[in-house]
């Protein structure tokens, strides 16, 4: 396969897995060619003077390939190929390393609302792809170039000045305090599954001040105080009494919940429903300690399966017992069957999820697993005395 023809089944690999677009350029700085449909654009982005003062700067002293990330979020992944006549610059680009929400760029008091606008147009095009990947598209590129394998120690990542982190004079002037006094609260009502010091908590407000993890992006700031949240919760849960297992699970599905916000006020919501599913499924431990081995097991299934349609027959196969054996035994203990036991932990999550998200009514039904709509509604009914939706009305 000759030269060009690796680079152009390169460019209709990396369309058919990444859509990241080729760029040569010649020394230049000229176009030679692009397979990027929105080529104005990204030119204009790629040979601004900051952008070409930091590759000229770069190649001038070193050959090693170069991941340059722009103050608005864009990266380019650039090659330097010699050549005795022309020599050619080899980019992958524009990408994204981080999925930032549109206040990022607020900032930018030099550029004009036009400018602004394009670019939110634009970046929608673009892919979101994590370091490792972009890395590993760099090293697919040199290996397309050179016939080689490209040692990753060797790539220079080179960032414009970001925005100005929190500095250390600020962070000794924040009042923590405050904070800190209201996560131990939190942490004792969920460690001993106490829904009153729950409540009293989160009528409380804290004195103190969260650290700003993600400056000019409101969204990611709230996303990642939820995540820390949510650590804080699985923690204290353990402590409580949840296996680390059941907790971490609980914690993986929330924070990829988180990840998939994309209000404020989403991540609000749904950081209540996570402090309160952690200290009610730690209270229900709690209260099943005088239980057997056998009954917790089947409490603890049924909790990590909430949003399936659980069966007395998989849930005898999974521990080992037969159907009957299994529901005697748990009767005898709890006072209910298990049937009736999943019906209301079912209900249960679908309170939560009436008082704590916008959910329609229909999804929450199909989310845990009842059969129609409204077989979940008359179940609801026939339960709390009113239908989901007058439930989520008198909240």
């Amino acid at each position: 396969m000759t030269y060009s023809n690796q680079l152009t089944f390169l460019q209709k690999l990396l369309l058919s897995t990444h859509i990241v677009y080729y760029w040569q350029l010649d020394e230049s700085y000229q176009l030679n060619s692009t397979n990027c449909p929105y080529r104005t654009f990204g030119l204009e982005q790629l040979i601004k003077s900051t952008n070409i003062e930091m590759i000229t700067d770069h190649f001038k002293h070193h050959s090693s390939p170069l991941i340059l990330c722009e103050q608005t979020g864009l990266v380019w992944l650039i090659l330097y190929e010699k050549r005795e006549l022309s020599s050619l610059f080899h980019i992958l680009g524009p990408i994204f390393i981080s999925d930032e929400s549109e206040n990022q760029l607020l900032h930018f008091k030099q550029k004009d609302k036009k400018w602004l606008e394009d670019f939110l147009y634009h970046r929608s095009f673009f892919p979101v792809i994590n370091l490792r990947i972009a890395t590993s598209l760099l090293g697919m590129l040199h290996y397309t170039i050179y016939s080689e394998t490209l040692e990753t120690s060797t790539i220079v990542v080179k960032v414009q000045q970001p925005i100005s982190p929190i500095t250390e004079p600020e962070w000794q002037e924040k009042n923590w305090h405050g904070t800190w006094q209201i996560e131990q609260k939190l942490f004792k009502a969920i460690q001993n599954g106490d829904l009153n010091l729950l409540n009293k908590t989160n009528h409380q407000t804290s004195s103190g001040t969260v650290g700003n993890m993600a400056p000019s992006n409101p969204l990611r700031q709230s996303k990642n105080e939820i995540i820390v949240l949510i650590v804080l919760a699985s923690r204290a849960a353990i402590f409580g009494g949840m296996s680390p297992e059941t907790s971490y699970n609980l914690s993986d599905y929330y924070i990829q919940k988180i990840e998939t916000s994309r209000t404020i006020s989403e991540v609000i919501m749904l950081s209540k429903e996570i402090v309160e599913t952690f200290v009610k499924r730690v209270n229900k431990l709690q209260k099943s300690r005088n239980f057997s081995q056998l009954t917790r097991d089947v409490i603890n299934y049924i909790q990590q399966n909430i949003t399936e349609k659980i069966s007395l027959e998989a849930l005898s196969n999974e521990l080992g017992y037969t159907p009957y054996y299994l529901s005697q035994k748990f009767k005898k203990e709890t006072q209910q069957s298990i049937n009736s036991y999943i019906l209301n932990e079912k209900m249960e999550e679908a309170c939560s999820l009436l008082k704590n998200t916008q959910i329609p009514i229909a999804e929450i039904s199909h989310y845990l697993s009842f059969s129609s709509p409204s077989y979940f509604s008359e179940q609801f009914k026939k339960k709390f005395h009113q239908t989901p939706l007058a439930y989520r009305n008198s909240l």
